[in-house]
């Protein structure tokens, strides 16, 4: 190590010393600078972390209990939504799935648009035949139900609804409904069902517009026995559904092979950018403290003046001044980022379990959020936040630091 490296690191450490004292020549102001910074991050903080959990669960929702990872559909399905539109050879699907490795399960849907109807009200919905087990399996839906019972293979023509629905058609488990619906050769079908079981999930749109039946009952009302709509496909994590979405199409070039990523663009929306939209609020907090900070270091320069004055007098010269100051500053905000963070992180501690928003679940609900959201804290919280720290502590004390390079030594020292 050269003499001027090791003169320069001793400077260092002889400004960070001083620094460290007058953080502590008026400790009422420092630590009064230091609770803001603490409090206000501390709130960023959970704010960030039960925004980003509901995000989590938004998507963990849409995906595995809806879309599922990947879908499979003739390539005219999604235009025109037509029951003719289906996947004949189901074989050569199940086939092409069972060569990803990273393949977990499948499951069948049939779908049609239709009416249902009760004594008393009718809506439009979409009907969606369904193979209970193989259902179960990929999407959990037997979970949701909250009266009656689930799907079996052994009692046809029942069906299961949403409780939003079931209020507005006001029926009840074991009441009877009628779908009318049109098959593949456009003639209007009617038929009768028994609700067998009432649904809730966390999305009252959802519940309103869909109802589940046995696909073996639709098909055959249809007339496309051994056919589907949908293949829906969990791997083992979405990352890798994407992966295997160009594999899969060119195994299967008459088929239209989505991963979640297409099949609902607004999601990945959400995900990729709602995350970091969440930062603004630490910025706006940060640029209210700014104004604390600013504040603070102008009322150290203006009592310091005459002190600063001497040092000036005695050969501390410009770049020296300005990193003392700006080495006060930071230790002040750092050391109020470090309490505010532990603090955020004590007070969510207990409520990584789940925190309760059931006084909010009918404006939960309209948006599919969930009434029990899980905090959620990412690995680069703190790195952002502590670089966030970092910047605007500078700017906020480059005002300050420049009125103290521009005391004049002659003058300062008159000053008492």
């Amino acid at each position: 190590m050269t003499d001027k490296v090791r003169n320069i690191f001793s400077d260092l450490k002889l400004l960070l010393a001083v620094a460290y004292r007058n953080i502590w020549r008026n400790k009422g102001r420092s630590l009064t600078l230091m609770t803001a910074v603490a409090l206000g991050l501390a709130g960023g903080m959970i704010a960030i972390s039960m925004g980003q959990g509901m995000i989590a669960q938004r998507f963990k929702i849409v995906i595995e209990k809806n879309f599922s990872h990947l879908q499979i559909h003739h390539p005219k399905w999604s235009e025109q939504f037509e029951v003719k539109y289906t996947i004949a050879d189901i074989s050569q699907v199940e086939s092409a799935l069972k060569k990803e490795s990273n393949y977990l399960r499948h499951c069948l849907r049939t779908i049609a648009a239709g009416i249902v109807q009760s004594p008393t009200s009718s809506g439009a919905v979409q009907i969606r035949g369904i193979d209970p087990e193989a259902e179960k399996q990929v999407t959990a839906f037997d979970e949701l139900i909250v009266e009656g019972s689930y799907l079996s293979m052994e009692a046809p023509m029942q069906v299961l609804i949403g409780r939003q629905l079931a209020n507005k058609l006001n029926v009840s488990y074991g009441s009877r409904i009628v779908l009318s619906f049109t098959d593949s050769e456009y003639n209007v079908i009617s038929s009768a069902f028994k609700v067998a079981g009432i649904f809730r999930s966390v999305s009252t749109q959802f519940d309103e517009r869909n109802v589940f039946v046995l696909r073996s009952d639709l098909n055959r009302l249809l007339g496309t026995n051994g056919q589907a709509h949908e293949v829906a496909v969990l791997f083992t994590d979405e990352n890798k559904a994407v992966k295997a979405e160009q594999k899969l199409a060119e195994a299967l070039p008459e088929l239209l092979v989505q991963s979640w990523r297409r099949l609902s663009p607004e999601l990945v929306y959400l995900q990729d950018v709602g995350s970091r939209v969440l930062y603004i609020f630490i910025i706006i907090i940060m640029l209210g403290l700014s104004f604390g900070i600013l504040n603070t270091m102008l009322m150290i320069v203006h009592e310091r003046t005459h002190e600063l004055g001497m040092l000036k007098a005695i050969g501390l010269n410009k770049t020296r001044t300005f990193i003392m100051l700006q080495m006060e500053t930071l230790m002040m905000t750092l050391l109020g980022t470090m309490v505010g963070l532990l603090l955020g992180r004590l007070i969510l501690w207990p409520l990584m379990g789940g925190i309760d928003l059931n006084f909010l679940s009918d404006a939960l609900a309209a948006f599919g959020i969930p009434t029990v959201v899980y905090p959620v804290i990412g690995p680069d919280f703190y790195r952002n936040v502590i670089t966030l720290v970092l910047v605007f502590s500078f700017l906020a004390s480059l005002y300050p630091s420049w009125r103290a390079l521009q005391i004049n030594p002659a003058d300062a020292v008159r000053v008492q």
